[in-house]
């Protein structure tokens, strides 16, 4: 996990597992949280899978309150 001004960058194995779940969470989660930016990237050469999520002011506290365990490891 990385920390980001306005929001949070998550790491994830790059298995295609992995990369289906993420996908179909992005579609979800778009309908319920319009206000989010949410990325996902590919590093090259076989590097991880990135989630970014990130937005307008107030989106970092509720990505915190929202993930909260994921982001205290």
């Amino acid at each position: 996990m990385r920390e980001l001004s306005d929001g949070y960058e998550f790491e994830f194995p790059t298995d295609r597992e992995t990369y289906q779940l993420l996908t179909e969470w992005v579609i979800e989660e778009r309908l319920c949280c319009p206000f989010l930016d949410i990325d996902l990237h590919l590093s090259r050469e076989g590097g991880p899978l990135w989630l970014r999520l990130t937005g307008r002011p107030g989106t970092k506290e509720f990505i915190k309150e929202d993930f909260g365990p994921l982001i205290r490891r």
